[in-house]
């Protein structure tokens, strides 16, 4: 079953993305998990897809010259917002942000994930694995009245069509300097001294 209540999506700080106000999502809208039943979102209003690689974007594999996005931040933009935060990149984020990764969306998206063929026990890959650009277009099928989809990732994915990309230290200075759509989180320190 998927949820009653009003669908809507804001066209406030939508950026070049603007969608259209809804007051409802048809039904042919609604993404399936393969069976034909709808998939069901914990959130009522996703604003922000937020698409993370690790490697030379996360901190705990920086870039050695520039800034990444501290492991700290994916953890709160996926525990206390609204935003849905997933791993598309290196898949070994999914565990250190405990944020769902490649698997878990084609899981949701399809049911199974028999497109992935058979896993290799021996390197953990699988035979058939989606390039970095159908990887955002599934989010972008569970996720279609999102009002913005950020990618941050060291691989230029401009051309990748509705999702904003941006580099992990440039993500960093817009965050910090409010050009975003989502606050910067604050540090656990400055909380323990408010």
């Amino acid at each position: 079953m998927w949820h009653s209540h009003r669908y809507t999506c804001s066209t406030a700080k939508a950026g070049r993305f603007r969608r259209e106000n809804r007051l409802y999502r048809k039904p042919a809208n609604i993404p399936t998990c393969g069976t034909g039943s709808p998939v069901v979102y914990d959130g009522e209003d996703v604003t922000i897809v937020l698409a993370f690689d690790r490697d030379w974007t996360v901190d705990v594999n920086a870039h050695p010259r520039r800034e990444a996005v501290p492991l700290e931040y994916v953890r709160h933009w996926k525990e206390n917002t609204k935003h849905e935060v997933w791993a598309t990149g290196n898949q070994l984020l999914v565990e250190e942000a405990k944020i769902p990764g490649t698997v878990e969306s084609v899981r949701r998206l399809r049911g199974d994930i028999k497109p992935f063929g058979e896993k290799d026990e021996q390197t953990g890959r699988y035979e058939n694995w989606p390039e970095r650009e159908k990887r955002l277009k599934i989010l972008e099928k569970l996720f279609p009245d999102a009002d913005e989809y950020i990618v941050i990732d060291d691989l230029d994915l401009k051309h990748v069509d509705n999702w904003n990309h941006y580099y992990a230290w440039n993500f960093m200075e817009a965050l910090r300097n409010g050009e975003l759509s989502i606050e910067k989180p604050t540090p656990k320190s400055d909380q323990e001294q408010l």
